[in-house]
């Protein structure tokens, strides 16, 4: 149980919560000094109560940072967005680009290399780690993605892309051929082909009250299974199940999780009105699926007992998280 998660709603005096907080703390540390010391009958503690309601604990303000949005309109395109990518001492920066008119890939070329010249200075980036390392310096790597409109930038369907890189990159590596790429004006461009398809499977008729529907019903499915999938791994961390009794009984589970997982894989794509509340809903069967992948008989050879357990609880935290992001965006619909 996340231990921050709890807080009476029944009421209880401040003082109150934050000695119950301090016992379950003190439990906890016990108990991980009698697993050193022992060499046998390892504890694996779940916090039990009796107190109705859901109780919750104050903890320290979390200030996360934030990445600067970047949109700018000009008469021949708008800049929707400038992400920032960079790796290791590389600055690289990816711009979606919505283009005002029907362009041919000579225009696009003269668009990027005039967009390239406008953010190379751009001071965008992931975290406090990136500012630091990178704040002043010239982008080393630039991509342009090209679209036509807002539709286009927030399902990642895009004409094109461009990459550029400065002198001190490989060259070679960066500007390499393919079947799909070309040169224009000294641009390297990598044209997408899907482009038209995947915009008209798009346009196609789609009834937004059944996807809704539908959505939720294999989000349902799935989010039971999961619920199962998960009192069953807390019985194995409390040794009340062996590993090798929890693989047989999530069995059936992982192979329901797959039946929901890719019915939910295959559904239409949703409109920009539907868009964030349809990808949370994939986020969420995405983790779930995850499940399926560390207590399954094949691939018992991939990790080691305690490599599992990690990954697993490591998911479960992103599964609580998606949990409470799903309660907030289905109040929107």
């Amino acid at each position: 149980m996340n231990l921050m998660a709890l807080k009476s709603e029944q009421g209880g005096s401040k003082k109150s919560e934050q000695w119950l907080y301090l016992k379950i703390l003190f439990i906890f540390h016990f108990a991980e000094l009698c697993n050193r010391k022992g060499k046998y009958n390892f504890q694996q503690p779940i916090f039990r109560a009796n107190v109705g309601g859901t109780i919750f604990f104050d903890v320290e303000e979390h200030n996360p940072y934030k990445v600067a949005k970047i949109y700018e309109e000009s008469d021949n395109y708008i800049i929707y967005a400038v992400e920032p990518v960079h790796h290791g001492m590389a600055k690289r920066l990816a711009v979606k680009v919505i283009l005002r008119f029907q362009s041919s890939m000579e225009q696009i070329a003269d668009t990027a290399l005039e967009i390239q010249k406008k953010i190379r200075y751009y001071e965008v980036h992931q975290n406090e780690i990136a500012e630091a390392r990178h704040k002043g310096k010239a982008a080393n790597i630039i991509w342009c993605y090209f679209g036509y409109d807002e539709e286009d930038m927030v399902d990642g369907n895009f004409i094109c892309h461009t990459t550029w890189v400065d002198d001190a990159q490989d060259k070679n590596w960066w500007y390499r051929l393919s079947n799909n790429t070309i040169f224009v004006n000294g641009v390297h461009i990598d044209v997408h082909n899907s482009y038209e398809m995947n915009k008209e499977l798009r346009n196609d008729n789609i009834d937004k009250d059944e996807l809704i529907r539908t959505t939720r019903e294999y989000s349902s499915k799935i989010i039971s299974a999961a619920e199962q999938y998960i009192k069953l791994f807390r019985e194995y961390l409390n040794n009340t199940l062996t590993e090798e009794q929890l693989i047989d009984l999530v069995a059936p589970l992982n192979k329901e999780i797959s039946l929901w997982f890719f019915k939910q894989s295959n559904l239409p794509i949703p409109s920009l009105e539907l868009h964030n509340w349809a990808n949370v809903h994939t986020k969420i069967a995405c983790s779930i699926h995850d499940f399926s992948l560390f207590y399954d008989k094949n691939s018992l050879a991939t990790w080691n007992t305690e490599n599992r357990k990690w990954l697993m609880s490591d998911v479960l935290k992103r599964y609580e998280s998606e949990l409470e992001e799903l309660k907030t965006i289905e109040r929107t619909i």
